[in-house]
């Protein structure tokens, strides 16, 4: 829009060369807010003031850096250089046909005769690989291609979200299935799907339309959740402390660590004195515990790190209450499987309770062999495992093992080879592939015990110095 010979700030004019060709939009309207960001990333060439249309076009062009990106005629040549920045320019200006321009170019070098500026653009396509996914183009790479991409360690995604690897793995066997079935398991064989679902998993190997391939993938659906495979480096990981007790004050504070530094995160909206953490379906689960030292809770808390630290903050970058659990419990056990948060015992009780979250409550399931409570929880192959804790007064060294699709309750063998039993007050377990360690006091002495949950059997137990 002219108004007086002068262009307002609501609409510009655009011209693009593509290749030999150009495409024009007049007239464009930008969003509102647009034009400010656009004038800090530009450099006028020349002084503000007003000028007539030849002037336009040779002296009031404004470049953005890099791309050559004109703002009111102005023209550019989408290349190798230019297209990161085109794409971002397309995307805050409203511009179709660069946008398509952009995606041609990059669709082009997806061909095995530039296999290595397509190498060279590896690392660009790692970090968009959500986007990536959902696009053709990826369904016509080479093996060669394709197998560096789903193999790398190096693929920006979470843990929780590799299903979307194997989800483009599998439309990529089934887009040329005769060719194809032939590299079936050594595609598969690259996923890490630990912490993916078995719920989640069928539901994706089910829309799978090759017979041949389906064919193949009957016996390796059950190796596919087993393979363990460590988890890509890029994954983002992280160690998070929430809530506790300071000077007998409850505390609503929550911190996170990378594997490097500690970062503040947003506060609960309640104090919790030992509430007890689970991690599903990329959430963080914060229940249950205590106010103060005395009072039991029942609620609890839910908090989407993959949306925490955006500038503006988005509505959701906080702690979520959800629904209570039936009775309040402190000194209870909780555990994440088969996207369902499971809640064990407490003091004196040893009832259980399971939560879905596509609804948003909680459920009576049952009791556990006997009241516990203080005992450590963790997970692996789709079974719950009770480390050790209370019953009664007596500190126990055995492991319960729960499995939640059968409601079946194990008690397998303990922990330490004589009578002696592991004060669970000061100890803590992790999993790490099919092995269990736990830390502990035992007679003033602290032990760490590693424990095959294949064999079900004791490795070692060793006395730290």
């Amino acid at each position: 829009m002219i108004a007086n010979g002068v262009r307002t700030k609501s609409e510009t004019d655009i011209e693009t060369e593509i290749g030999t060709g150009y495409v024009s939009r007049r007239g464009l309207e930008i969003k509102s807010g647009t034009w400010d960001k656009l004038q800090k990333l530009v450099k006028p060439k020349n002084g503000g003031g007003k000028k007539d249309a030849n002037e336009s076009k040779s002296e009031s062009c404004q470049k953005l850096p890099i791309t050559h990106f004109c703002v009111h005629t102005g023209q550019t040549e989408i290349c190798s250089s230019t297209v990161p920045y085109l794409v971002d320019a397309a995307d805050m200006l409203q511009l179709k046909e660069l946008s398509a321009g952009c995606s041609e170019y990059l669709k082009n070098q997806l061909h095995p005769s530039n296999v290595l500026d397509v190498i060279r653009k590896f690392k660009i396509c790692s970090k968009k690989l959500e986007g990536c996914c959902k696009r053709d183009e990826l369904l016509n790479m080479p093996f060669t291609i394709f197998m560096k991409l789903v193999s790398s360690d190096k693929l920006a995604i979470d843990e929780d979200d590799e299903v979307q690897v194997l989800h483009t793995a599998l439309r990529w066997l089934d887009h040329h299935p005769a060719s194809r079935k032939q590299h079936c398991m050594e595609i598969l064989e690259q996923m890490r799907l630990r912490k993916v679902s078995q719920k989640v998993l069928n539901n994706t190997l089910a829309n799978i339309r090759d017979p041949s391939i389906a064919e193949n993938l009957k016996w390796f659906k059950v190796a596919l959740t087993t393979l363990n495979r460590e988890p890509r480096f890029d994954s983002r990981s992280y160690l998070y402390l929430v809530g506790g007790l300071q000077s007998q004050n409850g505390l609503r504070s929550a911190v996170k660590f990378d594997g490097k530094v500690w970062k503040q995160i947003e506060s609960m909206n309640k104090t919790r004195n030992s509430p007890r953490l689970a991690a599903m379906g990329g959430l963080v689960y914060a229940v249950g515990g205590r106010i103060g030292i005395f009072t039991d809770l029942a609620n609890g808390e839910v908090y989407d790190p993959r949306v925490s630290g955006r500038r503006p903050p988005p509505a959701t970058n906080k702690w979520r209450m959800i629904a209570p659990m039936r009775k309040a419990r402190d000194g209870f056990g909780l555990a994440a499987v088969n996207d369902k948060l499971y809640a064990f015992g407490g003091f004196q009780d040893s009832s259980i309770e399971v939560y879905h979250p596509e609804i948003n409550e909680w459920f009576e399931l049952g009791q556990m062999p006997e009241p516990r409570f203080r005992m450590n929880v963790v997970t692996y192959g789709g079974a719950v495992y009770l480390v050790g804790g209370q019953v009664a007064h007596e500190y126990m060294a055995d492991i319960l093992c729960y499995i939640p699709e059968r409601a079946q309750w194990r008690r397998l063998r303990p922990l330490l080879a004589d009578s002696n039993a592991l004060s669970s007050v000061f100890s803590s377990s992790v999993v790490h592939g099919s092995s269990l360690y736990v830390v502990g006091r035992v007679n003033n002495k602290e032990l760490l015990i590693c424990y095959n949950l294949q064999t079900v059997s004791l490795v070692v137990d060793s006395v730290l110095i």
